[in-house]
């Protein structure tokens, strides 16, 4: 039996409302690794190293890295953050 996650998604920044989903661990492990692609996806289109969106967003390179392994799921400001740096969205869970 696969565990379950909650997790909480801002999903509308006009009225700021979070959606919470309950996850099976290999839905959030899918849901990460797309993450992770995107956020790499932007990087090259930006030309942005993981050292240089470190140091716009503020956040670690251990952080940075652990975002783009899948080894770790951001906070909302976290993925605030990286959207404004990036320029882009980098996650939209629907169901």
């Amino acid at each position: 039996m696969e565990r379950k996650y909650y997790i909480r998604m801002m999903t509308s920044e006009v009225n700021k409302s979070i959606n919470e989903y309950l996850l099976e661990e290999s839905e959030l492990s899918r849901i990460k690794l797309l993450m992770s692609r995107r956020i790499s996806y932007l990087m090259g289109k930006k030309g942005l190293s993981r050292k240089e969106l470190s140091e716009q967003t503020g956040l670690t390179e251990a952080t940075i890295s652990y975002i783009l392994n899948g080894k770790k799921f951001p906070s909302f400001r976290t993925i605030i953050k990286l959207e404004k740096c990036l320029e882009g969205s980098i996650i939209n869970i629907s169901r």
